[in-house]
């Protein structure tokens, strides 16, 4: 199948595990906490398909969480277009099969990418305690969260393309 298909396959795919953690997030809310899992919505992309598709999902994913997500114009594609680009940069270091080098990649850049969105978030709370306490509590359970999810995200997101019948490696080998 072509490119174009596998963009939409997973944009779908992704926008719903979007729609699930936004979910979540509101049950949450109650105890003054969120989950933050934008790495989810990268790693299989950046790390198994081509730069094309890669930076064309990007891009979209990107303004579907500006949607989404609200914040400060630009940030979220701003960020998920850096983050993408570094895990490009790193596919040819990663070993895709390794459940422990993935995990230990995606808890790395969540943290990195939880933190700027907290600096760039932060606003007139920055000075405050009650802020990083929360901050704190919020990226340790964001961090467990992508250490637990983010193998079988991408194993679903793998098996979704295979069962539809396309060759995910094709624009890799070519790029």
């Amino acid at each position: 199948m072509s490119g174009r298909f596998q963009l939409l396959v997973l944009l779908l795919w992704n926008w719903l595990g979007l729609q699930i953690v936004t979910e979540v997030n509101h049950y949450l809310s109650a105890f003054g906490i969120a989950l933050h899992l934008d790495l989810l919505w990268l790693l299989f992309v950046a790390l198994n398909l081509g730069r094309k598709v890669g930076l064309l999902y990007t891009v979209l994913f990107g303004l579907l969480a500006e949607a989404h997500l609200g914040g400060p114009d630009g940030i979220w594609i701003s960020l998920y277009l850096v983050f993408w680009a570094l895990l490009v940069t790193l596919r040819r270091h990663i070993q895709r099969d390794s459940a422990l080098q993935m995990q230990f990649l995606s808890v790395f850049l969540q943290g990195l990418l939880f933190t700027l969105l907290s600096v760039f978030l932060a606003g007139g709370q920055a000075d405050t305690f009650a802020y990083w306490q929360r901050i704190l509590i919020e990226g340790a359970l964001s961090l467990v969260a992508i250490w637990l999810l983010c193998v079988p995200w991408a194993a679903l997101q793998y098996r979704l393309l295979q069962s539809l019948g396309c060759d995910i490696f094709a624009d890799v080998r070519t790029d």
